[in-house]
């Protein structure tokens, strides 16, 4: 009786992305997953979840060239009267939820309290296709749309509502957790404003870590000297969730830890998932003092107009 070999997903997530890393310039490892906006699913409009699907798909998307951040499932594409194209491959996307057991118990849960709790890591995988992969007209869905200036506006309050001590000084950015600040150099020495929030973001992740259990999770799994690269990447996809909610393109500050990540990822092939869970739970921390904005923003900041209809086609001339 044959047995069927089991599918390490982890492996083929962390082989995806080091062949991109090793293939392409590092300064441009972050940009495949804010070129085209969130990546959306097409019969639903609802964006992907998380930083791994959202790079696995801007990978693919940068790779080929694809104008539309529109994916869709096998199925899907068949409810919606469609195919896909001969010889066309779907891109990679994962659902992954951390579980808890204790006394026999199984439940979701980030943020494990007790000693005798263990951590189970569900990990499921699937395909979708792109829209330029199949048969429907993508004319009919509206493309990607600029961006609105007044975005600053909403990215300088969401800076401004984070209660972190920010001085602006010098010709560096850092975190001191010593004195509790951050230092970052005035405006106008920075190319753009998007430079200037990406960086002020990135610093504010690092500010969290004093503030979570972020440390020792870390601690608990890497040595100490890996622990430093382990957390510039955290602020690195932290800053990237930040920023593509504020819908500012930014960019890898710091590509110089390129190499030491994919030191740290070939031999750990969960660490991208463990980075990205860390780099979530820290923007999430800050987005919860913009919840508490009593003068909240009406800023809308989608990348690409919701489609006319139920299944984001166009209503056709009758």
């Amino acid at each position: 009786m044959k047995t069927k070999n089991k599918i390490d997903v982890y492996q083929m997530v962390t082989d995806r992305i080091i062949e991109f890393l090793e293939n392409q310039n590092g300064s441009e490892w972050l940009k495949p997953w804010q070129t085209f906006g969130r990546n959306r699913n097409l019969a639903t409009n609802r964006q992907y979840d998380g930083f791994v699907n959202q790079m696995l798909l801007g990978i693919t998307s940068w790779q080929k060239g694809y104008e539309l951040p529109l994916w869709v499932g096998f199925k899907q594409l068949q409810s919606l009267g469609g195919s896909v194209r001969e010889g066309e491959k779907g891109a990679l996307i994962t659902f992954y939820k951390l579980l808890t057991r204790a006394d026999g118990d199984v439940a979701e849960s980030s943020e494990p309290e007790a000693d005798n709790v263990r951590e189970i890591p569900m990990l499921r995988y699937w395909y979708v296709w792109n829209i330029e992969q199949t048969d429907l007209d993508k004319a009919n869905y509206l493309l990607y749309q600029p961006r609105d200036n007044r975005v600053n506006v909403k990215a300088a309050r969401f800076i401004k509502n984070i209660p972190m001590k920010l001085r602006h000084f010098g010709d560096r950015a850092y975190y001191s957790p010593k004195t509790d600040t951050i230092t970052i150099p005035k405006l106008d020495m920075f190319n753009s404003y998007t430079d200037y929030v990406a960086t002020a973001l990135h610093e504010a992740i690092h500010w969290t870590e004093s503030r979570t259990n972020r440390r020792d999770l870390i601690a608990k799994r890497y040595s100490p000297e890996h622990h430093y690269a382990i957390e510039e990447i955290v602020a690195e996809i932290g800053a990237a969730y930040a920023t593509s909610h504020l819908n500012i393109q930014g960019k890898l500050q710091h590509s110089e830890y390129i190499a030491n990540w994919m030191s740290v990822m070939k031999n750990d092939k969960k660490a991208v998932f463990f980075a990205s869970r860390l780099a979530k739970q820290a923007f999430e921390f800050l987005l919860n003092f913009q919840n508490k904005n009593k003068q909240p923003l009406d800023i809308k900041y989608s990348t690409y107009c919701r489609p006319l209809n139920s299944h984001g086609l166009k209503e056709k001339n009758k």
